[in-house]
């Protein structure tokens, strides 16, 4: 069989971090082996290898309040509300997906609720007011944005419904991304803090809350993860910006 028919794409790399992760999926490479699930031998021994990486790796964090300006933020505040309303409108093109079904493996998944999402279309305006204030506001220090690729970019509307979450992960595959936060209003008990270990050092935690117009910008390696909302909780509703490997533009 030839390598693409026995792997599976890691283009939205999602791995869950727990102390024996090593452990686990070594367990997991020797069932494919023993079963000769090629495809599943192949896409373990790929993420222990890409795991091995993240080890070396330091990513960096810049929190940014009041992200968009406030007309930009009420017109896309706006579409994110309209377009959960009409999720399930094919003739929409919003394309909307249950995230823990279609995306992420199967530790990532389990018991997290339903996440949904739909991608902007790069032709739509707010795509690119998006990302021009993106490229304004992140630290140039942390990560260079002006020379990024349209091709290399993806933005998308992120509903955290009731009782959802997102267990440890890094986004692997990805050289930065960014999360902001569309609610007007999120109080603390509600759940659904940005948890992540700073500098990957794994015993310890930092929590940020989702408030209005909160960006939090990260590079590649970051191990985080969205707490359990409440079943009392509003849709928690976000945008998601990822920016992949060899992002950057050859210079004529």
């Amino acid at each position: 069989m030839s390598s693409e028919n026995n792997s599976i794409p890691l283009n939205h790399v999602q791995l869950e971090y727990t102390k024996k992760n090593k452990e686990v999926y070594l367990v997991e490479l020797k069932k494919a082996q023993e079963n000769k699930d090629y495809k599943m031998e192949n896409y373990y021994k790929e993420v222990l290898e890409t795991d091995k990486k993240i080890e070396n790796i330091t990513p960096q964090i810049q929190v940014i309040d009041d992200f968009f300006d406030e007309e930009l933020y009420n017109n896309i505040n706006l579409y994110s509300k309209l377009g959960y309303k009409s999720f399930d409108d094919i003739k929409s093109g919003m394309r909307g997906k249950n995230i823990n079904q279609n995306v992420w493996n199967n530790m990532i998944k389990k018991d997290c609720g339903i996440v949904k999402f739909f991608d902007l279309s790069p032709e739509n305006d707010l795509y690119r007011k998006i990302f021009i204030t993106l490229n304004n506001k992140v630290d140039k220090n942390i990560f260079n944005l002006e020379n990024t690729a349209p091709q290399f970019h993806s933005i998308k509307f992120y509903y955290y419904e009731p009782n959802s979450c997102i267990d440890w992960h890094h986004d692997s595959h990805h050289a930065a991304s960014c999360t902001i936060y569309l609610n007007d209003e999120w109080k603390h008990n509600y759940g659904g803090l940005f948890l992540y270990h700073p500098c990957n050092k794994k015993e310890d935690i930092n929590a940020i809350l989702p408030i209005k117009n909160r960006a939090i910008f990260s590079t590649e390696g970051l191990y985080h993860a969205t707490s359990l909302t409440k079943h009392t909780s509003p849709v928690r509703r976000s945008i998601q910006i990822f920016i992949k490997k060899n992002f950057q533009q050859e210079i004529l």
